[in-house]
């Protein structure tokens, strides 16, 4: 400890500026070479299978869960409605988690990042404002999130 003209002392300050270890230019090239010729696996289309969402080929807008086991989707109704279905693709039938409205869908409902949750924007026929909503994928009322979005 030092003092001062006081009679306070000081803390002794410890220089320590860690080490650093010079790599050898062949080491890093060696190093890009190894990591960066690395070959992506080719991808096999031979187990590829379509399968379509709906029968009455009336699907608007899809999404597919992170996990890829769900898939969310927009239906137009014969009365100009729209609804929000679920089809878990394990399973052969769709799950209806919003009933048919007379209103227009914005765009693609989208997955939560735990694929629990499905958002989705709704406004009336030429409205300049929507509002999101959030609904589990189990199905359940919708829960308003944001209200006066733009386009």
């Amino acid at each position: 400890m030092r003092s001062n003209s006081l009679g306070a002392t000081a803390p002794k300050v410890s220089r320590n500026f860690g080490c650093v270890i010079p790599v050898p230019k062949y080491v890093q090239r060696f190093a890009w070479y190894y990591f960066a010729s690395a070959e992506a696996p080719p991808i096999s289309f031979a187990d590829l299978s379509l399968t379509k969402l709906s029968r009455s080929n009336n699907v608007a807008f899809a999404a597919i869960s992170p996990d890829g086991r769900s898939v969310a989707y927009v239906t137009y109704e014969e009365n100009g409605d729209r609804a929000l279905w679920l089809w878990r693709v394990s399973d052969a039938n769709s799950l209806q988690i919003v009933p048919p409205q007379q209103l227009e869908y914005w765009d693609c409902p989208t997955f939560s990042s735990d694929g629990e949750f499905v958002y989705f924007i709704t406004a009336y026929h030429s409205a300049t404002h929507g509002t999101m909503y959030r609904v589990p994928t189990l199905g359940g009322q919708p829960r308003k999130v944001v209200k006066g979005l733009t386009i």
